[in-house]
């Protein structure tokens, strides 16, 4: 998702980077949210685009400002 990248400065440069390997970027743990604090939705922008489309595979943190709006 494109706010994501911005904020994290995601390039194409990083495009095929093993996360489990490199020492330049990598993931890290949260802190544990309760299942109020996550949103699970549609993903957006994709609508018609086959059955898939409906499928909730969009996860958030609620009242996230990175997050774009529906």
């Amino acid at each position: 998702p494109a706010k994501f990248c911005l904020t994290f400065n995601i390039t194409k440069e990083l495009d095929g980077r093993d996360l489990t390997t490199d020492s330049e970027v990598w993931i890290e743990d949260s802190p544990t949210l309760s299942r109020s604090q996550m949103i699970k939705s549609q993903r957006i922008g994709i609508s018609g685009k086959g059955e898939c489309a409906a499928w909730p595979l969009r996860f958030y943190v609620k009242n996230n400002s990175y997050v774009s709006s529906v």
